[in-house]
């Protein structure tokens, strides 16, 4: 199977699962079926990597459209841009093809400094961007920061081991799977039950309450890797469902690395037109009973939860980022 095959295929999935998104009153299923979308456009993505003439100018369309797709979600308020996720990816990507272990190392160590300044500015100047929640996107997205991803970096790890065992269908099953495993896990009573223990410490020992900075510091960093506090231990098929993302893992396996026909800036443009439709007839449907609606998006409808109420006032800046969605479709693995 080809790569434009398989696009096409992800793209279908993903819109599917945005009709239940944005779409009031749409069934779960909607959902489990999209979950397939993101890891074969993470996949792809590596490919792309391997055979673009240039990584700095697939990067650089990659940032482009993060930026673009960055003034939708301040416009819409809603937490929809793959473009920068797959940009750290590719980012990463770049820095391993480096030729010497040395200049990997190094590269790595700069990009992680880079990042960890950017968190550090962000955290700095939280209240300020409390203030002004449109700009955060906006913001995380010129600077590249890993702040706010689609998915979190949880699928940055994906993007990067798929292309890592590219080579082997056996290294790649464990590694998808693997990983796979271990965020359900995490997010299993199992999980739930560590980090529990994890966030009545921080309060034992500092002392400073559920709204201190430590304890702002534990739940950030948890958001930033994809995981929600509040939703481990829940369902894996209502809520946790996010290991649904193995019903990619065959159609990974039966890509022949043939690029198929050229239509690379289609994918660009339809990511966010269709957003920006799916979000129009959302708009014109009433609410879905039971249903809460948040943000400034208001047929966007998520179950409550008491996240919103217990972050921290010392990451005021992370407050300001949308919910994370579940990851979806974009520029992806062909020879160009």
């Amino acid at each position: 199977m080809n790569a434009f095959t398989l696009k096409i295929i992800a793209t279908a999935l993903m819109v599917v699962d945005h009709i239940a998104e944005f779409v009031p009153g749409m069934p779960i299923w909607m959902h489990w079926i999209g979950r397939a979308s993101s890891p074969i456009f993470l996949f792809l993505c590596g490919w792309s990597c391997e055979f673009t003439r240039s990584r700095p100018r697939y990067a650089l369309r990659l940032y482009i459209g993060g930026l673009l797709m960055s003034l939708l979600q301040s416009g819409l308020g809603i937490g929809n841009n793959i473009f920068t996720t797959l940009l750290q990816v590719v980012v990463i990507i770049s820095l391993l093809h480096v030729g010497t272990l040395k200049g990997k190392l190094c590269g790595i160590a700069l990009y992680t400094l880079y990042q960890c300044l950017l968190i550090a500015a962000f955290v700095l100047f939280g209240d300020a961007l409390g203030r002004l929640p449109h700009l955060t996107p906006i913001l995380t997205a010129a600077t590249g920061s890993v702040v706010g991803l689609e998915g979190g970096l949880f699928y940055v790890v994906i993007g990067v081991t798929l292309w890592a065992t590219r080579q082997g269908r056996i290294r790649l099953t464990a590694g998808f799977i693997g990983l796979n495993a271990l965020f359900s896990l995490v997010l299993s009573p199992i999980g739930a039950r560590l980090f529990y223990a994890i966030d009545n410490w921080i309060l034992l020992t500092t002392g400073e309450g559920p709204s201190g900075p430590v304890m702002g510091t534990f739940h950030s960093t948890l958001e930033m890797l994809g995981i929600s506090f509040f939703n481990m231990g829940a369902s894996p098929l209502t809520t946790n469902y996010q290991w649904m993302m193995v019903l990619a893992l065959p159609l990974m396996l039966l890509y022949d690395r043939r690029r198929g026909p050229n239509v690379t800036w289609f994918f660009y443009a339809f990511y966010p037109l269709h957003i920006l439709l799916l979000y129009g007839i959302g708009m014109m449907l009433p609410a879905a009973p039971g249903m809460q609606t948040i943000g400034v998006a208001p047929h966007v409808q998520v179950a409550a939860s008491p996240a919103s109420a217990s972050v921290p006032g010392s990451d005021a800046f992370l407050r300001t980022l949308p919910a994370l969605p579940a990851p979806t479709m974009q520029d992806s693995g062909t020879r160009r």
